[in-house]
């Protein structure tokens, strides 16, 4: 369901690039793009990630980075669509990807990275993955597509609680 977030986001982009030049391609890319996250959404809530966490340095995606891929791909389908059903996506998604963030436990001497999942035990890392973008391309896109929801300056503050980590990050 990982891949699929990700296409749909993706297809829903071109949906958006071709609209106005050709038509037909770009019903067929935001057509696409809704039944990928639809397949999406179904399978992770049947089966939720896909690898068993020992495969980190593979190809193993986070509980956290699933919920990242989720309201990115929302974001960018209710912007292209304008369907409702996307935004409240985007806002759950936004919403969980907040819960895996260190916010401000005294005894860290850093903060704003995330977690695997809203335990918050394990941190994420990237050494193979490189998706290190995924949670603030997220909150960002969701801030694009909604502009008025009530929660956006908690999304907005995530990221820059995520930006001042990567300074914090500099003096290591």
């Amino acid at each position: 369901s990982f891949d699929n977030f990700v296409m749909a986001g993706v297809e829903a982009y071109g949906g958006m690039v071709f609209a106005g030049e050709d038509e037909a391609l770009s019903w067929k890319c935001l057509d696409a793009a809704k039944e990928d996250y639809q397949f999406a959404i179904e399978r992770f809530e049947k089966i939720g990630m896909e690898e068993p966490y020992t495969k980190e340095h593979t190809a193993s995606a986070s509980l956290s980075q699933y919920y990242a891929a989720a309201c990115w791909a929302a974001a960018v389908l209710y912007q292209a669509s304008g369907e409702e059903i996307y935004a409240q996506y985007a806002a759950n998604y936004a919403d969980k990807v907040l819960l895996c963030q260190e916010i401000d436990r005294e005894e860290l001497p850093i903060h704003g990275f995330f977690y695997r999942d809203e335990s918050r035990k394990t941190i994420v890392h990237f050494s193979h993955q490189s998706r290190d973008h995924i949670f603030v391309q997220a909150l960002c896109e969701a801030c694009i597509a909604l502009k008025n929801y009530p929660r956006r300056a908690e999304w907005e503050a995530g990221m820059k609680r995520y930006g001042q980590y990567l300074v914090d990050l500099m003096e290591y």
